[in-house]
């Protein structure tokens, strides 16, 4: 029987959070491509996970760092995505 727990919030060797930040980081960045929506959502999950996995798992702060970083540059093109949207929607109305 393992000696140390694998419970959200206890400071196990596990890094699992960090993993978690990066990978919604990198789906944020390829969503806010297509959905903006859905990118958005999951950069601001990337970010906060990757915030709480940088507090909680102390072997994980370079994922966590990671998913923090694609996590804002998800946020930063799904908004771009919605200008771009609401542009080409208004020149739109405007030809039509």
């Amino acid at each position: 029987m393992s000696s140390h727990s694998a419970l959200p919030g206890s400071n196990s060797s596990t890094k699992t959070m960090g993993i978690l930040s990066l990978v919604l980081g990198v789906l944020s960045i390829l969503f806010a491509l297509f959905v903006p929506l859905i990118g958005l959502l999951m950069s601001i999950a990337a970010v906060v996970v990757g915030f709480i996995s940088r507090r909680r798992e102390v072997g994980a702060s370079g994922l966590a760092l990671g998913g923090i970083i694609t996590g804002f540059i998800g946020f930063v093109l799904s908004i771009l995505g919605y200008i771009l949207g609401i542009v080409a929607v208004s020149q739109q109305l405007q030809q039509g």
